[in-house]
């Protein structure tokens, strides 16, 4: 075999970037995992003994009232939960929960 080195135009680099970041949500997109709100409290019940009232308990310890506020109207608000929301995210860091611990809880979830 033999190997030549050939440089890519601007327009060809700039579409590789644009594939690579199509794969990279299409990843995403399909790791995704959405319940309800329903499915969500009981999983964080069953599995870790977390309640409903002890997530609005943490909404409210979020300092920034911005942020606080959106978090209230994200959870509050929601009929379905995906995994991967920024909401669900602060809210597992916040209930010291793992990225593990995120896929076992929206699995169970899902089965209920």
């Amino acid at each position: 075999q033999q190997w030549k080195a050939v440089k890519l135009s601007a327009a060809e680099l700039a579409q590789i970037e644009v594939d690579r970041l199509a794969a990279e949500q299409a990843a995403k997109d399909a790791a995704r995992i959405t319940v309800t709100k329903r499915q969500a409290l009981l999983a964080l019940f069953d599995l870790k003994g977390i309640k409903g009232d002890q997530i609005d308990a943490m909404i409210g310890t979020i300092p920034d009232e911005d942020v606080r506020y959106r978090a209230k109207v994200d959870w509050d608000g929601s009929a379905a939960i995906e995994s991967d929301s920024p909401t669900m995210l602060m809210l597992a860091a916040g209930l010291g929960l793992s990225e593990a611990d995120l896929e076992l809880l929206f699995g169970y979830a899902r089965a209920l």
